[in-house]
């Protein structure tokens, strides 16, 4: 599934030309992340709006951190992050095993990395957005836990000239699902090209429901899934699907966009983190402590 793809937060865009080998694709890129505080709980990070008063309020901030570790504490594993993958056979790895398919690829780095994290391939060979519709919610009903959600969806849609409207709107419905259910996990989407064979103007839009949804959902966008591997004959089995090296390629390129959702999930990394914020803790209410006592000698000395 190849084509055109562009990302307007981030400046990045995609070309194509026809050659007797298919299609080239070139590429440029640039980026940039926003960053957002972070409280540690229970070895894992969590987003984090709580603004701290000053004068009295130290106590009920403990009191509301306490109560917030009890709430997501059960959602935060000492295996790490669940990552599943939603997609159709560019995910499933068509005409390959699923130890070879690019969901395979990102666990070996994870695992290579003495990291922690449990990849869940997903991908089903043929599916449309409609039908990825119809499965999400058996696929995230089976799994207690999602940290990290990749869509790659849409291919098949773009190919069969079905109307960008209801394409976009299925795979915001599956986002929305996956959001009802597993409100903290992290959002990753995919975007696919496909060939001009329908047009510039549905080419060029059926591109732009990527980055588009990928800016509505404060999702991680992948612009290109196949990016280096798109057209090369050498890493592809037909004019569509990576063989096993393609794969290798394609999971090097999406490690490059999960790599700190999963830091940021490892349960170490976590700990770590919390026993340093706890020791801030401590020091603040013991610095107030002595406050209070200076209040108190100051009273006594005057009376």
């Amino acid at each position: 599934m190849q084509g055109i793809g562009k990302d307007q937060r981030h400046g990045e865009s995609h070309g194509w030309s026809r050659k007797q080998s298919g299609f080239n694709l070139g590429a440029r890129s640039g980026g940039g992340q926003d960053l957002e505080p972070k409280v540690i709980l229970s070895g894992c990070l969590v987003s984090s709006s709580h603004t701290v008063q000053p004068q009295g309020a130290r106590l009920t901030v403990i009191r509301s951190t306490l109560l917030l570790v009890i709430a997501v504490s059960t959602l935060c594993s000492a295996e790490g992050p669940t990552i599943l993958f939603f997609g159709d056979s560019l995910t499933s790895g068509y005409s390959l095993t699923r130890r070879q398919a690019y969901p395979a690829v990102v666990q070996a780095t994870i695992d290579s990395l003495g990291w922690k994290g449990q990849v869940v391939n997903a991908g089903l060979s043929g599916e449309t957005s409609a039908a990825g519709v119809g499965r999400i919610n058996w696929v995230i009903g089976a799994h207690k836990q999602v940290d990290i959600f990749v869509l790659e969806l849409g291919g098949n849609d773009g190919l069969r000239g079905v109307p960008l409207a209801s394409t976009r709107e299925n795979l915001q419905a599956i986002l929305d699902r996956v959001k009802a259910k597993h409100p903290l996990a992290s959002l990753v989407i995919a975007g696919v090209l496909i060939p001009p064979n329908l047009g510039t103007t549905y080419t060029d839009t059926f591109a732009s429901i990527y980055p588009r949804l990928a800016e509505a959902n404060e999702a991680t966008l992948i612009p290109f899934l196949l990016e280096g591997v798109a057209a090369d004959p050498d890493l592809n089995v037909d004019d569509i699907h990576p063989n096993e090296i393609g794969h290798r390629i394609v999971g090097a390129t999406v490690w490059l966009y999960l790599k700190e959702l999963v830091q940021r999930r490892q349960p170490s990394v976590g700990r770590a983190q919390d026993l340093e914020g706890r020791r801030g803790v401590d020091s603040t209410t013991a610095e107030d402590t002595d406050e209070d006592r200076g209040d108190g000698d100051d009273g006594q000395d005057g009376g």
